[in-house]
């Protein structure tokens, strides 16, 4: 039997009273978490204290049919725990370890997810159960892909939830302003904050809302988040008036104050990202910057002259030094003040070819983390901040696997890239053992990899094929 060994590093989790909390027992044993702060790495699972929180497999409430496939997700999909405190015993690296626990029901890890720890318990998202009347047939119905959050206790107790959207969610952050936390989304055209001190529940901040710039809820192993906040939320509305009014106002909410207007065009506005007090915007077929500390200047601070997406910050333990991001598949570096550095670069896969379809999984110091669906991959950003006029890029791989989903369903803790996908294949001339343990190819389960180390991975999930559960 395989030992397999190392500690890892990730968050999940929120705070608030109120709801409908659900009876029941403790599923697993009680532990204290020592952090103040709020834990997260980016996804849908944390590390309190050596232990690890996370979604079991990924499920996909936009293809739930009924209440049958909610149920049949929520057996496979649910909050996993596993302590990493002690050695991990495994048959190996495509085999679950031992004493990975069920904590409460899902589906927890989907599309929407969204889980961090804060105190006692973790916060989750799981899609909406309950049926709503739709507005335009008078009838009830679900609707799968609006979503539920939720709480529980970090034995599984108490699981109470605390705030169901009307519409899908496109943007959600937990962020720390004044000693408070609070949860900010946007869910269809609702801009909302969930407060997470007392009872204060949730408030609706404006309705008829087109885009939101949040910043990047803080990672305790990642320097290009941070709990410093300037509490402003920053987002655009459709211009008001007759059917024929078009474009855009941008406005601004203090997370415990007034809505004010900060400017209004007759062209379409949309943000695309924030990291800390920089916010960036589409205008006009370009990427703008904008310092949320100061006035906006419509056009001024040119990002690109195209659409930008996946935008982080270049941070090391001396200061931030730039900006990496995509447009059209290239990525692109740029200094604090929204300038173009260099020029664009393709990046590749494990065999140097290059990629034309991959999402970045974070950006931690000079490195950019990427995967497709057969690969996850580091880019060194070599001399960005020594070498502005000349930058260059080098990549290598972590792992290849076939399989691997990529969206918004991966972590990172610094040590670990942590990720879903299929179950890879193992190989048996015995054609009655291949069977066994190879039965299960629809499903996406956690996995992590060693960043340092190339194709060193683990499976973390408990599988629906026994076969591949270590004994």
């Amino acid at each position: 039997m395989k030992k397999l060994t190392k500690a890892l590093g990730l968050s999940v989790g929120v705070v608030l009273a109120g709801g409908l909390a659900l009876s029941g027992c403790a599923t697993v044993g009680n532990i204290r978490n020592n952090d103040s702060d709020i834990l997260f790495n980016g996804g849908s699972l944390a590390n309190v204290g050596g232990y690890l929180y996370f979604g079991n497999a990924f499920s996909d409430p936009s293809a739930f049919s009924g209440d049958g496939d909610y149920k049949n997700a929520s057996a496979i999909s649910y909050l996993s725990r596993l302590n990493t405190n002690i050695e991990l015993s495994a048959e190996g690296k495509d085999y679950t370890p031992k004493g990975v626990q069920k904590v409460v029901g899902g589906p927890v890890e989907n599309s929407k997810s969204f889980t961090f720890v804060l105190g006692g318990y973790v916060y989750y998202v799981v899609p909406k159960r309950e049926e709503s009347v739709n507005s335009e047939t008078k009838k009830s119905e679900h609707n799968y892909t609006y979503s539920s959050l939720y709480k529980v206790k970090l034995n599984g107790d108490g699981a109470t939830k605390i705030y169901t959207t009307t519409a899908e969610i496109s943007e959600i952050q937990a962020l720390k302003y004044e000693n408070k936390y609070y949860i900010v989304l946007l869910a269809g055209t609702n801009l909302v904050k969930i407060s997470l001190s007392g009872n204060a529940g949730a408030t609706v901040i404006a309705d008829n809302v087109t885009s939101v710039a949040l910043p990047k809820t803080y990672q305790k192993n990642n320097l290009s988040t941070s709990l410093e906040w300037n509490g402003d939320i920053i987002f655009t509305t459709a211009r008001e008036g007759n059917e024929n009014i078009t474009g855009s106002t941008i406005k601004k909410a203090k997370i415990n104050g007034d809505v004010t207007t900060l400017t209004s065009t007759t062209s379409t506005i949309s943000f695309v990202g924030r990291q800390k007090d920089k916010a960036f915007y589409t205008f006009s077929g370009e990427t703008f910057m904008y310092d949320t500390n100061e006035n906006i200047t419509l056009g001024a601070a040119r990002l690109i002259s195209a659409t930008a997406s996946e935008i982080y910050t270049v941070a090391t333990e001396n200061g931030d030094k730039g900006f990496v991001y995509k447009a059209n598949d290239r990525l692109y570096l740029a200094d604090m003040n929204g300038n173009q550095v260099g020029t664009s670069f393709v990046l590749k896969d494990e065999n140097n070819s290059d990629i034309t379809s991959y999402k970045i999984l974070t950006v931690c110091g000079r490195t950019v983390y990427y995967l497709t669906e057969s690969g996850i991959f580091r880019a060194s950003i070599q001399n960005f901040v020594n070498s502005l006029s000349n930058p260059t890029i080098s990549c290598s791989t972590i792992v290849t696997m076939s399989g691997i989903k990529n969206e918004k369903a991966f972590a990172f803790d610094g040590e670990y890239v942590y990720f879903y996908a299929n179950l890879q294949n193992i190989e048996t001339e015995d054609e009655k053992e291949a069977e066994k343990l190879n039965g299960d190819t629809a499903n996406y389960y956690l996995y992590r990899a060693d960043v340092n180390r190339e194709n060193e991975y683990q499976l973390l999930s408990k599988t629906k094929v026994a076969a591949r559960n270590s004994k």
